[in-house]
């Protein structure tokens, strides 16, 4: 079940559903087959769940509405796919089914669990094997129909790796050394200046010849760093807070940057090495992006293929969600 209704999910996008006539017990009719009130509301809790929101949690009417609506679409795509799927001879075959529902039973850890995952849902032991050959008829529509034939030549690969080259650089690093003299939010102002008037002594030292290990051991208040001669080691972009990015990346090699205030107090550093930024040889990941292009064109041909069921389906839903 998890991968076959998982592929749908990422697959097909919510549409719009027309309005239509009040049908008691149903949330929604397709081409005359009712979708039940019940079991929509499960689905819009699974839904919901899906979404990394608490269904048991409160929501406020217009989200809650909201996902209810978009859970409702996902009902009805999946429903005209079915439909589809029977009308062209493709729904599955009992072997098919047998060996989606046993997959599906290895997965979980216990029967109880099974029973619980289904249970979830709004099926049972009894519903779940129709609810898996729906979903396995709607994988061989998708298969036999409306993915036949896709795929992405070596040239589409190219020109998406040539379109992306952030996506291939690895990000640079720093092996960088600071002096800290501490000084936050609360420290008096007289003592907050003392301390930027000590960091400014430390940076003239340092541009005077001073050997930076040695300072950091005498001078730094930082005691992860102090002991190791203010080694930090090599950082990468967001480990530290903003400013000391701001101050430290650009510095070349070997350069004494300028006295900067942190959360922590005020900061004096030294980058020694540079590395990273380099890029990814594209025959190193053409088959990732061609996993990935596939994937883009598989998404937009069932978008397209439930588009075209929805122009010539009969859609009608009791009231609004």
């Amino acid at each position: 079940m998890g991968m076959v209704r998982g592929c749908l999910l990422l697959l097909l996008l919510a549409a719009s559903l027309p309005a239509g006539a009040q049908h008691a017990g149903d949330a929604v009719r397709v081409n005359g087959v009712g979708i039940s009130s019940e079991r929509a509301d499960r689905f819009t809790l699974e839904y919901i769940a899906r979404k990394g929101r608490d269904p048991r949690a409160s929501l406020a009417p217009d989200a809650r509405g909201k996902y209810r609506r978009e859970a409702l679409e996902q009902l009805v795509d999946e429903e005209l796919l079915w439909q589809e799927a029977v009308r062209l001879k493709l729904a599955a075959t009992k072997d098919q089914v047998d060996a989606a529902v046993a997959r599906a039973r290895a997965d979980a850890r216990t029967p109880d669990e099974f029973a619980r995952r289904i249970e979830r849902v709004g099926l049972t032991e009894a519903t779940y094997p129709d609810h898996v050959r729906h979903q396995v008829s709607i994988q061989n529509l998708l298969e036999r129909k409306v993915w036949k034939g896709l795929s992405v030549s070596d040239a589409e690969v190219h020109d998406w790796y040539v379109a992306n080259p952030a996506r291939f650089r690895t990000p640079e690093e720093i092996h960088a050394r600071h002096i800290l003299i501490p000084a936050d939010g609360s420290t008096p102002a007289d003592v907050r200046a003392h301390a930027r008037r000590d960091a400014e002594q430390i940076r003239a030292a340092l541009l005077g010849g001073a050997d930076f290990e040695k300072l950091a051991r005498e001078r730094s208040k930082d005691a992860s760093t102090a002991a190791k001669g203010g080694d930090l080691g090599w950082v990468a972009p967001g480990i530290m807070v903003p400013e000391f990015d701001a101050a430290a990346f650009p510095l070349p090699l070997g350069r004494i940057s300028p006295v900067f205030e942190t959360v922590y107090g005020f900061h004096v550093v030294r980058v020694d090495e540079r590395r990273g930024r380099e890029v990814t040889p594209e025959a190193k990941v053409r088959e990732e992006i061609r996993t990935y292009l596939v994937g883009e064109k598989r998404r937009k041909a069932a978008r397209a293929e439930v588009e075209a069921l929805r122009d010539r389906a009969k859609i009608e839903f009791a009231a609004p969600p």
